[in-house]
């Protein structure tokens, strides 16, 4: 299994692991690096990966015949620290070089998913670039098919 794939995964499953959590709107991804307790997913030489147990979000709810809801719609935050070999591949592949000039001056990136658990999707809505200061460097909000 890829890497990507397999964050993917560990990501889907542990948010299919989250049984009560109270509906709320996304916050913006500077309040979620402010005062988040940040868990380790996985890491190799470009890359570590981690999720924010507490910004994870129920987004929509479906109500099922027995009067229970089931959350069919999710959002959480996930991180990407970067080695230099990593932000060169992500500069590249994302294909911002224009405006990421320098990959030494990537170190990490706050991702604002949706998913849904019934479709075991995982859509990227959102992710900023920051400096090792915290200073935003690029902020992409993707657009979606809908």
């Amino acid at each position: 299994m890829k890497p990507v794939q397999r964050f993917l995964s560990c990501l889907l499953l542990l948010v299919l692991m989250v049984v009560s959590v109270s509906p709320a709107n996304a916050v913006q991804a500077d309040k979620v690096q402010a005062d988040t307790n940040w868990q380790w997913i996985s890491s190799d030489s470009k890359y570590s990966k981690f999720y924010a147990p507490s910004r994870i979000k129920v987004t929509n709810r479906t109500k099922l015949d027995d009067g229970k809801s089931v959350a069919t719609e999710l959002q959480a935050w996930t991180k990407t620290e970067y080695s230099y070999e990593g932000a060169m591949e992500t500069i590249k592949n994302y294909g911002i070089q224009a405006v990421l000039t320098d990959p030494a001056k990537l170190k990490y990136s706050l991702a604002l998913v949706q998913i849904n658990p019934q479709n075991r999707t995982i859509e990227y809505v959102q992710e900023d670039f920051y400096d090792a200061d915290g200073k935003v460097m690029l902020i992409d909000e993707i657009a979606s098919g809908n």
